[in-house]
C-alpha cells in the first residue's frame, strides 16, 4: 500500500533505562518493560536518553522489541553542561534509528569529557561536565539533532540570567546552536512565542518529554504530536516547520475533527475493475489509495494520474461538478466502449469501484 503521508503521532523524546544508574528509579526494569509501557501510551517513536552512555546491546534490544509493535526507538544521550547560571544546563543529542551507533559512541566517548569516566582513576558520570558548543558541534557533525531543556524544566537554560550582556548572548548563541526545546509545562510555549522567538529571530520547535526514570511508573504532564514519518528522518523534516508539525495537548484539532465526524474525511480509495472489457489493460486494477486527513493538493508529473485521482475522489464524494471533470469525460475515459459502469457509494464515501 501507498504511503499516507505525514500523519500526527505521540513521541517521547527523553525516556532513561536503569543504564541512567546513578538515577533511575527501579532497576530491576526490564527492555520488554519499557516497550509495553511505550506501547501502552500509544508512544509511536521514543528515544533513549541515559546520561552520558550509550549501551549499543541495550538499544538494540529494545528496537528488535518495538518493531513489530510499530514503535520506533531512537538512540541517544544526555549530556550535562558547565554551570552557566544557577545549576548545570541539561542538553541531549539524538541520531538516526540506522547509525553506526559504535562509531557514535566511539567519538562521544572519547572526544568528550565522558573520557574521564574510564581509565585508572575514573570519575563518576555525574562528576563530569561536556563542553556544550563543541558537543553540540560534534553531535551535529555525527548527524545527530539536539535538545536543550528550557523553560521551566530542571537543569534548564533559562537558568542563565538575562540581566547580564554576555549572559544574554550566550543564550542566544544556543538557541542558534540546538534543533528543540524541551520544556518543563504545557505552558511555557506561551513566553517563547512571544518573547524569545521574535528576538532572536527564530522559531524553535517546542516539546514536552516523561524524562522517564521508572517505565513501570510512565506519565507525562500532557501529550506532544510531531507530524511526520514515524523515524529520525521524519523527525529532521518536521524542524523545517515548528508551528506545523509540533503539538502539545491532547491531540491536534484535526485529530478530533476525525473523530468526531469521520463521516466528513475520506479513509481511502479503492479501485477495482468490474467491466469485462479491455481485459488487456492493468491500469488502476486492484489499487489501493490511502488518503492523509489533511489533503489539500494532490502533486505530479504530467500524465502521472492526478487528474484521474481528483475526479475519482470528488465522484466517490457525489461531487456536483460533473461536467467539470477532465478524466472521467466522455471524450476520454468514459469514451463509449472503453469503460465499464462508474459506481460511487450513496452514503459514507470510502470506496470506489470501475
Amino acid at each position: 500500500m501507498s504511503s499516507r503521508g505525514s500523519e500526527w503521532h505521540k513521541w517521547d523524546l527523553h525516556v532513561h533505562t536503569p543504564d541512567s544508574n546513578l538515577c533511575y528509579k527501579n532497576r530491576n526494569v526490564t527492555n520488554q518493560d519499557i516497550i509495553n509501557s511505550m506501547a501502552h501510551n500509544d508512544i509511536s517513536v521514543f528515544a533513549i536518553t541515559d546520561h552520558h552512555y550509550i549501551n549499543i546491546n541495550r538499544y538494540q534490544e529494545l528496537a528488535d522489541l518495538g518493531k513489530p509493535l510499530g514503535i520506533t526507538v531512537l538512540p541517544g544521550i544526555e549530556f550535562l553542561a558547565e554551570a552557566r547560571g544557577r545549576e548545570p544546563v541539561h542538553y541531549i543529542g539524538i541520531f538516526s534509528e540506522k547509525t553506526n551507533l559504535e562509531f557514535i559512541w566511539g567519538q562521544i566517548k572519547n572526544k568528550t569529557a565522558i573520557a574521564n569516566t574510564y581509565g585508572s582513576n575514573p570519575k563518576k558520570r555525574n562528576e563530569v561536565y561536556c563542553d556544550i558548543d563543541d558537543t553540540i558541534k560534534l553531535i551535529k557533525s555525527l548527524g545527530g539533532i539536539t535538545t536543550i531543556h528550557a523553560g521551566q524544566k530542571s537543569n534548564s537554560v533559562e537558568n542563565i540570567t538575562n540581566a547580564l550582556p554576555h549572559t544574554m548572548a550566550q543564550k542566544t548563541d544556543l538557541a542558534n546552536l540546538v534543533d528543540i526545546y524541551e520544556l518543563g509545562q504545557e505552558k511555557d510555549q506561551e513566553g517563547y512565542r512571544k518573547f524569545v522567538f521574535p528576538t532572536i529571530n527564530r522559531e524553535i520547535p517546542m516539546i514536552l518529554c516523561s524524562d522517564n526514570h521508572n517505565a513501570l511508573d510512565y506519565t507525562v504532564k500532557q501529550n506532544c504530536w510531531i507530524k511526520g514519518s514515524p523515524n529520525f528522518e521524519g523527525l529532521k523534516y518536521a524542524l523545517n516547520e515548528p508551528e506545523e508539525r509540533f503539538f502539545i495537548g491532547s491531540q491536534p484539532d484535526v485529530l478530533t475533527r476525525l473523530k468526531n465526524e469521520p463521516a466528513k474525511f475520506l479513509d481511502k480509495i479503492t479501485i477495482n475493475r468490474v467491466s469485462d472489457k479491455d481485459q488487456q489493460s492493468i491500469w488502476f486494477e486492484h489499487v489501493d489509495i490511502p488518503l492523509n486527513p489533511e489533503l489539500i493538493t494532490i502533486i505530479g508529473n504530467k500524465g502521472s494520474g492526478k487528474s484521474a485521482l481528483a475526479d475519482i475522489t470528488a465522484l466517490c464524494a457525489d461531487g456536483e461538478h460533473s461536467t467539470d471533470y477532465t478524466f472521467l469525460d466522455k471524450d476520454r475515459f468514459k469514451k463509449k466502449g472503453t469503460s465499464g459502469p462508474i459506481r460511487s457509494p450513496t452514503n459514507v464515501p470510502k470506496w470506489l469501484h470501475l
